[in-house]
C-alpha cells in the first residue's frame, strides 16, 4: 500500500487544458431536473477474487486511490461523484472533453503508480463514458445515459476506456490518445446497438473485450453506395440504403459490422478493397450503387471476401419510383436476406476445409452447422460432437449452447427422440446457459421457444419468440419455429402456420433450411383441406422434396400427396428416398414417433392413402 501511494503522481495540472466547465449546482434533496450531461462509470477488475484473499488490504488501497487520485481528478474536471460502490463509482462531468481527460489521467496514473506492485495485487479499473439526457433526483441521477455508461465500462479492457458515439463526436482526444472503432454493439437492456470506441493511450495495445473482439466472427463493412445519376438530390437514397443495411446486419449476433461513421469515411475515395479491409479489420465488404432516371430506380449490390478476392454474391433490382421509403425498405430487406445467408455459407465452407484440430470455437460452430444442414444421422452426430468441442474451446461462448438447444428440440420435432423428457431437460440446460452468457442472442431465445413448445407451454414459447423477434426480425429460424407451433396445438391455426413459413421463405429464400420452410407451407395447406386436399399443398411439398437434404418426414408427406393425386411412380421414388435416409422407417414408426395432438384428425382422413404407400413399398411395421 505504501509503495502504491508513494508512486501515484500528484494531479496538479488542469486535465482540460484551456477548456473550462462549471461545477454542477447543488440541488435540493427532492428536486427533479432533466438535462444533458456526461456520465463516467468506473469499476474495479477482479474485485471479488481480491477481496477473498485480503479484504482489509483491498478496501484500504481503494480508499487511498479514491482520495489521492480519483476524487481530485473528477473535481478538477468540474464534476462530482454521484455514487460510490464497493468496487466502483458513478460520476457526472458536464463536458465530454473533460470527462475523457479525467479518465485518461486516472488510467495513466494507475498504470504508473503500480509498476512495482505484483500483477495479482494490482488494482485496475475499467471506465465507460457516455453523453446524453438524464433525470436528476436529489443527489441521484437516472436514465439510459447512465445505463449505457455502465455497459460501456463492462465492454472496456482492464485499464482501458470505452466511449459512445455521443462522446466521440464531441471530443478532441488529448495528445497521445487514439480512438479505436469497435463498431455497433448490442448491450443489455438497451434496445438499439450502441456505437463504441476504445481509447488507446500512448500507443499501448488496445484489444477489444471478449464480447467484442471475437476475431473469428465474420466481420463486414458496408461501404457508402455510389450514386450513378447526375441528380445529386438522390444521394440521400443511396446513403439511406447503405445505412439501413448496416443497421439490419448489426442485429445478427454472429456478425461484427463496422459502424457507419467508419465505413462512410471511404466515400468518394479510390477504393482499394484490400486496404479498406486492412484499415477496418474486416473480412467481407458490401458495395453497391444506385441509379435513377426520375421514374425508375436501379440498385445493385455485391458481397466480396477480400483476402481471396472472391465475389460471393451480387444482385440487381429495378423498381418504379413511387414511394421512395417503401422502395428503400424493400431493397434493404432484399440485400440483407441475401448477404447474411451467403456470408454464413461461406464461413461454413471455409470451416469445412480446415482440419478440426485447427479450428477455433467460432469455426467449430460453423463446421457443426454445415453437418447439421446435411440433415443425416451421421451429420447430426458430428454436429453434436463439434458443438461440444466448441464449448471446450471457449466455455463462455454462447452460440454452441444455443445450437445444442436447437439440436435437442429438433430431435423431438422430427420424431427422432426416444426420450423427449430427457432431450427437453438437456436442451434447456444449454439454452439457459446461452442466455446467461448472451441474453441478446436470438438463436438462444428461438431454441428456448422450441423446447417450451415441445413442453406444451405455448404462451411462454410465444413470449420467447417475441423477444427473439425484437432482437432480430431477419432470422428465418424465428419464423420457422413460429410455424412449428401449430404442430403442438390441439386445433392448429393453419393460416398462421402458413403465413409464418412463407415469411421464412421471404426472409431467406436461399436458406439451407428452405426445404423445411416449403414443407411447413405444405403441411399448413394439407391440414387446412383434409377433406379435399388442396393441389397447392402438393406443390409446396414438391418444392420441398426437390432439395436433396429434405428430411424423411418431408418425403413422407410428399409421397402422401403424390399417391393422393395419382402420381404412383413419383410416390414410389419418394418412398425409396425415405428408406435410404431412414432404413428403419415404417408406417407404424411414423405414426408412433409423430405424436402431435392433431394427428387424431389427420390420420383417419388420409388412412386410405397411407395404405397405398404400404402397397408401393413402405413397410407397415
Amino acid at each position: 500500500m505504501r509503495c502504491l501511494t508513494a508512486r501515484l503522481p500528484a494531479l496538479t495540472h488542469d486535465p482540460g487544458g484551456a477548456r473550462t466547465a462549471s461545477r454542477p449546482p447543488i440541488r435540493e434533496e427532492n428536486a427533479v431536473e432533466r438535462r444533458i450531461t456526461t456520465i463516467l462509470a468506473a469499476d474495479m477488475v477482479g474485485y471479488s477474487a481480491m477481496m477473498a484473499v485480503d479484504e482489509v488490504d483491498v478496501i484500504e488501497r481503494l480508499r487511498v486511490i479514491r482520495k489521492a487520485l480519483i476524487e481530485p481528478s473528477i473535481r478538477q474536471a468540474g464534476g462530482r461523484i454521484i455514487k460510490l460502490m464497493g468496487d466502483g463509482l458513478l460520476a457526472e462531468i458536464e463536458s465530454p472533453d473533460r470527462a475523457l481527460d479525467a479518465a485518461v489521467a486516472v488510467q495513466r496514473a494507475m498504470a504508473l503508480g503500480q509498476q512495482d506492485v505484483a500483477t495479482e495485487r494490482r488494482i485496475v479499473f475499467r471506465i465507460g463514458i457516455n453523453h446524453g439526457p438524464v433525470v436528476i433526483e436529489g443527489d441521484d441521477i437516472l436514465g439510459d445515459a447512465v445505463n449505457i455508461a455502465a455497459r460501456l465500462e463492462s465492454l472496456s479492457v482492464p485499464g482501458g476506456i470505452c466511449i459512445s458515439r455521443s462522446v466521440h463526436d464531441l471530443v478532441q482526444p488529448p495528445q497521445g490518445i487514439r480512438l479505436i472503432d469497435f463498431g455497433p454493439q448490442i448491450v443489455k437492456n438497451i434496445p438499439r446497438p450502441v456505437e463504441v470506441w476504445g481509447v488507446q493511450i500512448d500507443g499501448a495495445i488496445t484489444v477489444q473485450p471478449r464480447a467484442l473482439r471475437r476475431a473469428e466472427r465474420p466481420s463486414v463493412a458496408v461501404l457508402p453506395f455510389d450514386l450513378m445519376s447526375a441528380d445529386r438530390s438522390q444521394a440521400f437514397l443511396a446513403d439511406g440504403i447503405a445505412e439501413d443495411v448496416i443497421n439490419e446486419l448489426s442485429r445478427f449476433r454472429s456478425l461484427f459490422v463496422v459502424s457507419r461513421s467508419s465505413s462512410f469515411g471511404y466515400r468518394d475515395r479510390v477504393r482499394d478493397l484490400r486496404q479498406i479491409a486492412s484499415d477496418l479489420g474486416v473480412r467481407y465488404v458490401v458495395q453497391g450503387s444506385v441509379r435513377s432516371d426520375g421514374t425508375r430506380l436501379r440498385v445493385s449490390a455485391a458481397l466480396a471476401e477480400v483476402e481471396s478476392g472472391q465475389l460471393i454474391w451480387n444482385d440487381r433490382w429495378e423498381r418504379t419510383v413511387s414511394d421512395l421509403f417503401a422502395v428503400q425498405d424493400h431493397i434493404t430487406q432484399a440485400i440483407v436476406s441475401a448477404v447474411a445467408p451467403e456470408l454464413g455459407a461461406n464461413e461454413r465452407r471455409m470451416a469445412r476445409r480446415k482440419p478440426t484440430e485447427h479450428l477455433n470455437a467460432w469455426e467449430l460452430c460453423q463446421k457443426a452447422q454445415a453437418e447439421y444442414y446435411a440433415y443425416s444421422d451421421a451429420g447430426r452426430q458430428a454436429c453434436h460432437a463439434l458443438l461440444e468441442a466448441s464449448i471446450l474451446a471457449d466455455p463462455n461462448f454462447a452460440l454452441p449452447h444455443a445450437l445444442l438447444g436447437r439440436l435437442y428440440s429438433t430431435r423431438i420435432l422430427t420424431g427422432r427422440s426416444r426420450n423427449p423428457s430427457s432431450d427437453i431437460a438437456q436442451g434447456l440446460v444449454h439454452v439457459e446457459r446461452a442466455l446467461e452468457l448472451d441474453e441478446r442472442l436470438e438463436d438462444a431465445h428461438i431454441g428456448h421457444a422450441g423446447l417450451l413448445m415441445a413442453m406444451g407451454r405455448e404462451a411462454e414459447g410465444r413470449a420467447a419468440l417475441q423477444r427473439a423477434e425484437a432482437l432480430n426480425d431477419n432470422s428465418p429460424l424465428l419464423y420457422l419455429t413460429r410455424s412449428c407451433f401449430a404442430l403442438f396445438q390441439e386445433n392448429p391455426n393453419t393460416t398462421e402456420m402458413e403465413s409464418a413459413a412463407l415469411e421464412a421463405l421471404e426472409v431467406s429464400p436461399r436458406d439451407p433450411l428452405a426445404w423445411a420452410f416449403h414443407a411447413m407451407v405444405g403441411i399448413a395447406r394439407l391440414w387446412g383441406s383434409l377433406d379435399d386436399p388442396d393441389p397447392a399443398a402438393a406443390a409446396a411439398f414438391d418444392a420441398a422434396c426437390a432439395y436433396p437434404e429434405a428430411d424423411y418426414y418431408v418425403l413422407m408427406y410428399g409421397a402422401i400427396m403424390s399417391a393422393h393425386f395419382g402420381r404412383q411412380e413419383e410416390a414410389s421414388a419418394r418412398i425409396a428416398r425415405i428408406l435410404a435416409k431412414k432404413p428403419d422407417m415404417s408406417l407404424q414408426g411414423w405414426l408412433s414417433n409423430f405424436r402431435f395432438p392433431y394427428r387424431r384428425v389427420v390420420v383417419p382422413k388420409i388412412q386410405h392413402v397411407l395404405d397405398q404407400l404400404v402397397a408401393l413399398g413402405l413397410p407397415r411395421e
